[in-house]
């Protein structure tokens, strides 16, 4: 039976939000928790184990308030092949190569038609409905870096999403130094082990450990409690960030730098219009993380052909629910035979 409801699911690297898209095109009984990842000790086996119970779970309470053909939309944190399998999940399960078929094993235990799609492209699906730009790229910052390039032509929208490395611009490597920070792919000095929410945590750390007298100044340490190996985003940079705490932004500072050249870079080579931006490590810090990368591509205009605006560097409407949205996008033109 053709339908056009579903459960939604954005499975991020930090938390799983869940949601039903009903019938009549309305999302509720959004829930967001926190998940586990390697970095909490787990197996691969165990993360996978976890995640899948999460979502089967979740699907077998809203039974109530969907119907038994709606499928499951998953928007998930890593690179797919066309054909929806998954390539890898850093943020989740680091370099573990061995990455089941969860799709499959998820149709298997609910009984439902299951479609993944990559996070960044469901938020752009989403963001591009309410945009006015033809050509933009959004971005996310969250616990890695991700991108995708959108493109309009009338009423024809197109996402570059094709292949698995479209838009993985967090592998990129940035930094070929000995000591360079390692990525939660495996791979070293990548622009998400540097300019990710994870990837300025760590930073932090490493700076609060090399020059603790300094550290003892900030409102992280000061107010927030934190210490070299306790400091954390969500307990103490991003409040201090927010409270213009001297050392903290310097901390935000050295770690946007590095995204801040690559998205210069892609603004000339496609000649974008704009940038939109993502992702739950942005949001949390809010206006302050916009102007400091609006300032840091500002200082490289320095070529009349461009002429650079703040208006250029945008959050994303619905930004902490946008992958949701985009899986309810997704829904609709599986539905319709669109995709």
């Amino acid at each position: 039976m053709a339908t056009d409801s579903a459960l939604l699911f954005d499975l991020g690297g930090t938390h799983l939000r869940c949601a039903c898209l009903t019938g009549e095109g309305e999302i509720g009984n959004i829930t967001r928790e926190r998940i586990r990842s390697f970095r909490d000790g787990l197996s691969p086996a165990e993360i996978w184990e976890e995640l899948l119970g999460k979502i089967v779970t979740y699907t077998t309470v809203s039974e109530s308030l969907i119907e038994k053909s709606a499928p499951l939309v998953i928007s998930f944190p890593g690179p797919l092949q066309e054909d929806g399998r998954i390539v890898n999940a850093p943020t989740l399960s680091g370099n573990d190569s061995k990455i089941p078929d969860i799709g499959a094993e998820l149709s298997q235990r609910t009984g439902r038609v299951v479609h993944i799609l990559n996070d960044v492209s469901a938020a752009a699906l989403y963001l591009a409905r309410g945009g006015e730009w033809d050509r933009f790229i959004v971005v996310t910052v969250s616990s890695g870096i991700g991108s995708k390039i959108c493109f309009r032509n009338h009423s024809e929208f197109t996402l570059f999403d094709k292949g698995p490395y479209a838009g993985e611009i967090g592998h990129l490597t940035i930094d070929e130094s000995r000591d360079a920070p390692g990525c939660d792919c495996g791979g070293k000095g990548h622009l998400g082990a540097v300019s990710s929410g994870r990837g300025i945590e760590r930073l932090a750390r490493r700076r609060a450990a090399v020059d603790p007298r300094a550290f003892s100044g900030s409102l992280c340490h000061g107010r927030f409690g934190a210490t070299a190996e306790t400091l954390n985003n969500e307990e103490h940079l991003v409040p201090a960030i927010r409270a213009g705490d001297a050392w903290s932004l310097i901390v935000l500072q050295e770690g946007t730098r590095p995204l801040a050249v690559v998205l210069h870079t892609v603004i000339l080579a496609l000649g974008l219009q704009g940038i939109l931006v993502i992702g739950g490590f942005a949001f949390a810090i809010g206006e302050i993380y916009l102007e400091l990368l609006r300032d840091m591509i500002r200082t490289r205009c320095d070529y009349s052909a461009l002429d650079f605006s703040p208006g250029m560097v945008r959050f994303g409407n619905m930004c902490e629910d946008a992958c949701l949205r985009g899986a309810a996008e997704y829904a609709l033109i599986a539905r319709n035979g669109r995709r």
